[in-house]
């Protein structure tokens, strides 16, 4: 279901926070950064252009993630998966591009809340964005979460699971966060060149090797 503002601002403060971070405008559309004269009002000619531009941008239909696994639930990505701001983000956030390898387990959603959220659900692919960007780590952490929230709306997540995982990325995800960091430094990777053709190989074997990593 779509988020309107009236749902937002029905769902108490954390739907307040998403609306405002999310954009929403007071008629419940997605704030668009199209250009505007002064006083609001549209300027026909620069809106024109802007409109031209966008339509020539890629689809932003986001792709289905290709992933395969190892024998434990970790998965990692066969080919890239890119999402793209809809019109109603642009201006707010840059296109996340999740390289090919990319090991994840869907575990932005703290494993607290696995007994009622499975890490796979419909909110799967947002959750696969952002483990990426907690890992890549080439943006603020709330911008991750923001983007995080972003595309679950895309994929018409219900306003009470939005809030709730947003929520729960912003309370529990520096904890994530900080790991990962730490993880880095100590030069673990996540990103595969080799996959392997052995369907019982866990992810705590495979990573042993250095040479399966970009």
């Amino acid at each position: 279901m779509h988020m309107t503002r009236r749902d937002i601002l029905g769902a108490g403060s954390r739907g307040l926070l998403a609306a405002t971070m999310l954009g929403v405008g007071a008629n419940g559309v997605l704030a668009t950064a199209g250009p505007r004269e002064a006083g609001g009002r549209a300027n026909k000619a620069a809106m024109d252009k802007w409109m031209s531009a966008w339509r020539g941008r890629p689809s932003l239909a986001p792709a289905p993630l290709q992933l395969s696994r190892f024998k434990d639930p970790m998965y990692y990505l066969t080919s890239p998966a890119v999402w793209y701001p809809n019109p109603g983000q642009a201006g707010q956030f840059d296109p996340v591009t999740i390289p090919t390898g990319f090991v994840t387990d869907f575990a932005s959603l703290p494993q607290i809340f696995w007994s009622i959220l499975r890490p796979d659900g419909d909110y799967a692919h947002a959750a696969a964005v952002h483990d990426w960007l907690y890992w890549d780590q080439t943006r603020p952490r709330q911008v991750a979460d923001q983007i995080f929230a972003a595309i679950m709306q895309d994929f018409d997540i219900d306003v009470g699971t939005l809030n709730t995982l947003y929520g729960a990325v912003r309370t529990f995800g520096g904890f994530a966060w900080r790991e990962n960091r730490r993880l880095k430094r100590l030069g673990e990777k996540r990103v595969l060149k080799q996959f392997p053709q052995d369907a019982t190989i866990t992810w705590a074997q495979w990573k042993q090797d250095p040479t399966h990593f970009s």
